[in-house]
């Protein structure tokens, strides 16, 4: 009986996000959030004026897309990060204390 309302409250603390703390800022790096940044990076590059900032930006996320397929998530969301700092922009994901893969 404990152990069924120890679950139950596990299970609800969960679907209500007690677990994580902000939208991303606490989640592990995942390819789902290497996703979600390579995309936020699309995004802001797209809305930009063509120049040496962007530039550097669409080579980090060159180098980013390329971690996070190889599955060094962590590394490809720095390199999202930078990209995204480069623009003048911050991000809504990051994956400190967390490690990769």
């Amino acid at each position: 009986m404990a152990f069924s309302k120890r679950a139950t409250v596990t299970v609800l603390a969960a679907s209500l996000g007690i677990f994580t703390t902000g939208a991303f800022a606490q989640e592990p790096a995942t390819s789902l959030n290497c996703l979600k940044m390579s995309k936020q990076v699309k995004d802001a590059m797209a809305h930009q004026t063509p120049g040496p900032a962007v530039d550097a930006a669409a080579n980090e996320h060159k180098v980013g897309t390329t971690y996070c397929t190889k599955g060094f998530y962590k590394a490809g969301i720095a390199r999202y990060e930078a990209a995204l700092k480069l623009m003048g922009g911050s991000s809504t994901a990051s994956s400190s204390g967390h490690s990769s893969s």
